[in-house]
């Protein structure tokens, strides 16, 4: 009789982390409002407590293109994903059956993590046919004053690295950016995009930062050696990239 209870009980504790799972999913992939696309894609200097990554994405394949497509990511310690899943991983699932694809074009909120950044540069070098063209709002730990040196260096020198790969292009977005996703969205008729003060600035300081980190190829890191992590095979020799 326990036997029995223990395995219905267990059974109802899988069937629960199933569910959790299936919902974090579709919400992963569900409409978002105008406020979340606002505050989310906001390109502040100082983003605070905007701990979440968003996407949109188009694909260009051999039959034409796609519409607009939307992620957000999957936080830790979803039950049934309780390692989370960032945006980039969830696209990629997304891909993976699809044969005909020429281009990828991605807006996100967050430029990649260091692990996103490596993740995109294996799907690269593994589908050489494919141009990934990275649209993102704010650099994620641009700041080099952050208390957590490596991490920043780790994460600038993956970017830097995802940059290098061919095929893969990487811009800030601007206002006419901004403005196409929001009306690829459709976030219903009147609702016309509204630029916020300093948006232009920002695009500006973080188009320059990214033309700094871009740049920089030979850093000490405070570990030691270079801060060119796990650099691409293809343009490793390149001693300036330029931002296109």
């Amino acid at each position: 009789m326990e036997a029995a209870n223990a395995k219905a009980e267990e059974k109802a504790k899988e069937e629960e982390k199933a569910k959790a799972k299936a919902e974090a999913i579709a919400k992963s992939r569900a409409q978002w409002t105008q406020k979340e696309f606002l505050f989310n894609y906001e390109n502040l200097e100082m983003a605070g407590g905007r701990h979440e990554t968003y996407l949109c994405y188009e694909l260009m394949t051999s039959e034409g293109a796609s519409g607009l497509k939307h992620l957000r990511n999957i936080p830790k310690g979803t039950i049934g994903i309780p390692d989370g899943k960032h945006v980039e991983v969830l696209l990629l699932e997304d891909l993976k059956d699809r044969k005909t694809i020429t281009q990828v074009k991605c807006y996100l909120s967050w430029s990649p993590c260091k692990d996103c950044s490596q993740t995109l540069i294996q799907f690269s070098e593994e589908n050489p046919e494919v141009d990934l063209i990275i649209y993102a709002s704010r650099l994620y730990y641009a700041n080099l004053n952050c208390k957590d040196e490596i991490l920043v260096r780790e994460t600038r020198a993956q970017l830097r690295n995802l940059a290098a790969v061919d095929k893969v292009c990487i811009k800030i977005m601007n206002k006419e950016d901004f403005e196409y996703c929001w009306k690829r969205l459709d976030f219903g008729p009147g609702k016309e995009f509204k630029a916020w003060e300093e948006l232009d600035e920002n695009h500006n300081y973080y188009k320059e930062e990214l033309k700094k980190i871009l740049a920089q190829v030979s850093v000490t890191s405070p570990v030691g050696g270079s801060d060119a992590l796990n650099m691409p095979r293809r343009r490793q020799e390149q001693e300036v990239i330029e931002l296109m």
